[in-house]
């Protein structure tokens, strides 16, 4: 692994959870416990890692963050549109950084050359997503992986009918050289 470029710090004081890890936990597993020390975290400020250096949440503490974001000194994914499946509760110092996850886990179209990625279009849930990669792309995604793989959707990987049989019997090129095929997957 590399080093963590930016950290999630939440009030039990640890500072070493990537944000991608921590926006991992909350948005698809629904998590906000501390991977550290299991507890229980709100909010979190997104920062710069800075080893015993790294910003603390400042004045107001941890719950000061939304009133930081709404003055303008922070960012926060929740407050972009579409609304996201359910709040993150993360404030980032960095706008870019914050662009970045956001995208992450964002409702796009991942097909290369898709118009309607090209103009930035989002859908409002993974349904209508799932319903214009059919329609326009002739591409599904894995039912089996949607539900039980913890990934972003964007991790996801979507497959043409035929290729989706392999995939299910544990035969597709599609996995190999994968994150499937690394962690073991033979099918389902």
């Amino acid at each position: 692994a590399e080093p963590a470029e930016f950290v999630a710090v939440g009030a039990c004081g640890h500072k070493e959870t990537c944000s991608t890890c921590a926006l991992r936990l909350r948005m698809v597993l629904a998590d906000q416990k501390c991977c550290l020390c299991q507890q229980e975290n709100g909010n979190l400020l997104v920062t710069r890692a800075a080893g015993t250096f790294t910003s603390g949440p400042g004045a107001g503490g941890f719950e000061g963050l939304p009133a930081r974001a709404k003055a303008g000194e922070l960012f926060s994914i929740d407050g972009m549109r579409p609304q996201l499946e359910r709040p993150a509760r993360m404030f980032f110092e960095d706008e870019g950084h914050m662009r970045k996850l956001r995208g992450v886990c964002a409702l796009r179209c991942p097909v290369e050359g898709c118009a309607g990625a090209a103009a930035g279009e989002e859908f409002s849930s993974v349904s209508k997503l799932r319903a214009h990669v059919s329609r326009e792309h002739k591409l599904v995604y894995c039912d089996v992986c949607l539900n039980g793989r913890k990934a972003f959707l964007s991790e996801q990987t979507l497959y043409t009918r035929a290729q989706l049989a392999r995939h299910v019997s544990g035969q597709s090129a599609a996995d190999e050289g994968s994150d499937l095929a690394a962690a073991g997957f033979r099918g389902h």
